[in-house]
């Protein structure tokens, strides 16, 4: 019998899991994933690019306090999931439907299945792209709560017309598991000094995450490859086309948000029948790892939003 996987409850700042299991994706990628046990309903955290279920601690703390069941896994690639052999710290996918494999199997999970409903996502950044296309295929879900989905990649700047052109010509070439420009195998927490990130204006939250890289190294995840950013690309034309979901949704964006595109998430809001869009005043790319002034107002309307349910 294969061990469960290893969840480090000491640098999450959160409850431990209920249990902790490794999922099997359709192409045999192996995921880890857990959950947490509420009688409330079910919240299904969708992680961004470089995450891992540690990360959420704190969330899976207020969440389970409200009572929630919580389910949370690391996408392939990233966290203790299986990552690509020939670079562990390439965040690697050759399409974004690799992603759907790993919801399909987490949905399907039979002890996932039976957890109490409603059920509501949580998605944040690529989570948040994923979760989309999802919910345009899945009528499971009751509720959503997006935190600033990548619904597209900054624009204009390196994602210009010319640059897409010069992406599929290295493709092309077989560039395509090369680091995207200025990318390597370091996490930018690693690299970036605080005054320069992009996630958080709270100190103790961004030394937090170092903490989490120098404790265990196996977690962090570098830049994307080539094809990873034209997956991306891709993904964002695709959303665009999808009818919107019609359930109810909430989606938080940071007044100073530089890592995904905010005209699209105003966009995609637009579109929405049952959307609503709040914007958080000063906030950066992690809303839910900002200062607690900040992390109050997002809880504050996010509590909200489900408190009906």
């Amino acid at each position: 019998m294969t061990a469960p996987p290893d969840y480090f409850t000491e640098i999450t700042g959160g409850p431990a899991p209920a249990s902790t299991k490794w999922l099997h994706a359709a192409d045999n990628t192996r995921l880890r994933a857990a959950q947490w046990n509420g009688s409330r309903g079910t919240v299904w955290v969708f992680q961004g690019r470089t995450e891992y279920l540690e990360k959420y601690g704190p969330t899976i703390e207020r969440l389970t306090r409200a009572g929630w069941s919580v389910v949370a896994h690391d996408w392939r690639g990233q966290g203790l999931s299986d990552r690509p052999a020939k670079d562990p710290f390439m965040g690697d996918v050759r399409h974004f439907s690799d992603y759907q494999r790993d919801v399909d199997c987490l949905l399907a999970d039979p002890d996932f299945a039976v957890l109490p409903k409603p059920w509501v996502l949580l998605a944040h950044s690529m989570g948040g792209s994923i979760g989309l296309k999802m919910l345009a295929q899945s009528e499971a879900f009751n509720r959503a709560v997006f935190s600033a989905p990548m619904w597209d990649l900054p624009r204009p700047g390196v994602f210009n017309p010319l640059a897409e052109t010069g992406l599929r010509l290295a493709i092309s070439l077989g560039f395509g598991q090369r680091y995207f420009v200025g990318g390597g195998p370091r996490n930018h927490t690693l690299t970036q000094p605080f005054a320069l990130n992009l996630l958080t204006s709270d100190r103790e939250n961004y030394d937090w995450l170092i903490h989490h890289l120098k404790t265990h190294p196996e977690l962090g995840l570098g830049g994307p490859s080539m094809r990873w950013v034209r997956a991306a690309l891709r993904q964002a034309k695709h959303l665009r086309r999808l009818d919107p979901p019609s359930l109810p949704i909430l989606t938080l964006l940071g007044t100073r948000e530089l890592v995904v595109a905010t005209e699209a998430i105003k966009q995609h809001s637009a579109r929405q029948p049952n959307a609503r869009l709040v914007e958080i005043s000063g906030a950066r790319h992690e809303i839910l790892i900002e200062t607690p002034e900040r992390q109050a107002q997002a809880w504050e309307e996010i509590d909200g939003f489900l408190a009906d349910l």
